[in-house]
């Protein structure tokens, strides 16, 4: 599946956007977790991080089918960016799970899906669906939804994350494998470069200063989009954050932006229990219209 688009720059960013195009994490083959590392086992170590491709099933899923990457909130429930839904016509999506590789994976189809009502495919905000598998995964854990208290948490300057994507690594080279990265808040700077378009509590910038050897940044990249960003909370996974978008670039000193998975937990909590029991999906009128900036939050972000 090709870019959905590039990805409009806020005024902020004027002066750069001729050295530096923006665009939406493209659901399709692409560079996974740029700059990261491979995750051993992930069938057992995190077995709710799953991916997305287009296809009825029944085989193993290769790196050119890869859609997005999405989180498993329960054994029929998904969690991933509603950017990834785009365009797909009557095309059919299969998630992949419980398996260290692609073709590994085991699948099972989807048979509902609900985008956030205020999505903007524009400005790129509210950038979050739900998903509802044909069938229980055999999963036997899952990651947390954050509370109040770990959402704001997450907004702090000093918060650490770990960033999970599936799809090649930045040299190009097909691995089919899931990569991870250590990641820091890096709302601040997300904010000089995006202006107004970037919202402190709709949204998370994370990346992590390079390597003073190699002068690596890690960040997410092409086939990452919708997949978790994880905070840990007492040993256990958080999700905090669903990979939404960040520079062309792979691998470029700027952060990646993620929907804050905090401000949703109502609207995600409501549409997974529609889409079990076929009813009407629920609005979202807090999480819809512009959010300001708190002041406190803003002097402690780094």
């Amino acid at each position: 599946m090709s870019a959905t688009g590039q990805r409009r720059a806020g005024p902020a960013v004027a002066a750069l956007v001729l050295a530096v195009l923006v665009a939406l994490l493209p659901a399709g083959r692409g560079d996974a977790v740029a700059n990261g590392g491979r995750v051993a086992h992930p069938e057992r170590t995190v077995p709710w991080v799953v991916t997305l491709y287009l296809g009825p099933g029944g085989g193993g899923a290769s790196p050119e089918d890869l859609v997005c990457t999405g989180t498993a909130l329960d054994p029929r429930t998904i969690l991933t960016a509603a950017h990834c839904l785009e365009d797909l016509g009557a095309d059919k999506l299969t998630v992949g799970y419980g398996g260290a590789t692609l073709a590994a994976q085991q699948q099972v189809e989807v048979v509902a899906q609900a985008m956030h009502p205020a999505y903007d495919p524009w400005r790129v905000v509210h950038d979050l669906a739900v998903l509802r598998t044909a069938a229980p995964m055999a999963i036997d854990s899952f990651p947390m939804l954050p509370t109040a208290r770990e959402a704001a948490r997450a907004r702090a300057s000093s918060a650490r994350f770990t960033l999970y994507g599936w799809g090649d690594v930045l040299s190009g080279r097909v691995t089919g494998r899931l990569h991870l990265a250590r990641m820091a808040n890096r709302s601040r700077q997300a904010k000089r470069i995006w202006g107004s378009d970037f919202g402190y509590k709709r949204q998370l910038g994370a990346g992590r200063l390079p390597h003073s050897a190699t002068k690596s940044y890690p960040g997410a990249c092409a086939g990452d989009s919708g997949g978790p960003l994880v905070m840990a909370v007492r040993a256990a996974p958080v999700v905090v954050g669903v990979t939404s978008y960040g520079v062309r670039r792979c691998g470029a000193a700027s952060p990646t932006i993620f929907t804050a998975v905090g401000h949703y937990t109502g609207w995600i909590r409501e549409t997974a229990a529609a889409l079990a029991t076929s009813e009407p999906l629920p609005a979202d009128p807090a999480g819809s219209g512009p959010l300001p900036a708190d002041p406190d939050l803003v002097a402690g972000l780094p």
